[in-house]
């Protein structure tokens, strides 16, 4: 059985009158796509279990819906060992958006966000939880969006531009505008964390007002190269800006998980299963 990679980021709430009582973790899962690569469910909870975290957030993709294949079984084990033990947060990823929008598996996904619900899960698809941790104020925000808006690598300020005969396209880089619609402005006073799938847009993630930023998506860039990155991802183009690690704009900050599995090609070079585990400290 392969190894999980366990990565730490320590991440500052400098806010005085915020600051953490006393340091916490909080673990970050993304892209198992119902497998842990080269490892397995029980490997997970032991690193999990290990690093003591009061909290688990789900940034998305834990289940499969690509082509004819469509399996969510491991996802919801994974998060029933997690809820009898973790406050268990979460956001949809594109394959669960998928899984909800393709007519064949959409009584299929239905089942399983009933389950994921009534285990206890809680699911913040564009809304906000309010949440108190260590003694700090916590807005977590949870986006999820169409599948439009991974279609296309558009710049900022970007948008579609309809093929002829073709209605307008409706899809373009997401705007500050378009948060505000579906998740609102964040709230005074708090400490505020997202969970955003889809790395492509930290731009506007940050300009919305994100503290922190957790994304996913690019699977680390399937195979990394040493002193390079990823190579490719699921974000169309080779070597994805956002392939994995901490980027920073304007102070605000984002860390991209290299993800728990794989779809489509069973293949990760250099780039092991990824358990992310952000430790909370003061200024």
């Amino acid at each position: 059985m392969g190894k999980i990679l366990v990565t730490h980021y320590k991440v500052r709430i400098n806010d005085p009158e915020n600051a953490p009582e006393k340091p916490f973790s909080v673990a970050v899962l993304s892209d198992m796509h119902n497998e842990v690569y080269r490892s397995g469910v029980m490997q997970l909870m032991e690193a999990i279990r290990n690093e003591q975290v009061s909290a688990v957030f789900s940034v998305g993709d834990l289940l499969v819906a690509k082509g004819e294949r469509c399996a969510c079984d491991v996802a919801l084990d994974v998060l029933g060992r997690l809820t009898e033990l973790y406050p268990v947060y979460a956001v949809n990823g594109n394959h669960e958006v998928r899984m909800r929008n393709v007519p064949q598996f959409r009584e299929q996904f239905l089942e399983y966000d009933r389950k994921v619900r009534a285990l206890g899960v809680t699911m913040v698809d564009n809304l906000r939880v309010p949440l108190r941790i260590g003694g700090s104020r916590i807005g977590l925000y949870g986006l999820e969006i169409d599948n439009g808006y991974y279609r296309r690598n558009l710049r900022e300020g970007e948008r579609e531009q309809p093929s002829k005969g073709r209605k307008p396209a409706r899809k373009h880089f997401l705007t500050v505008q378009d948060m505000e619609k579906l998740v609102g402005k964040p709230q005074p006073g708090e400490y505020h964390i997202l969970l955003a799938h889809f790395p492509r847009y930290f731009p506007t993630y940050a300009a919305w007002g994100a503290d922190l930023t957790l994304s996913g998506h690019n699977h680390g860039g399937i195979i990394r190269l040493p002193g390079i990155g990823g190579l490719v991802g699921p974000d169309p183009g080779l070597f994805p800006k956002y392939d994995h690690g901490e980027f920073t704009i304007d102070g605000r900050k984002m860390i991209v998980s290299a993800g728990l599995g794989t779809h489509t090609i069973d293949l990760r070079i250099n780039n092991p299963a990824e358990l992310v585990i952000l430790d909370f400290v003061g200024a």
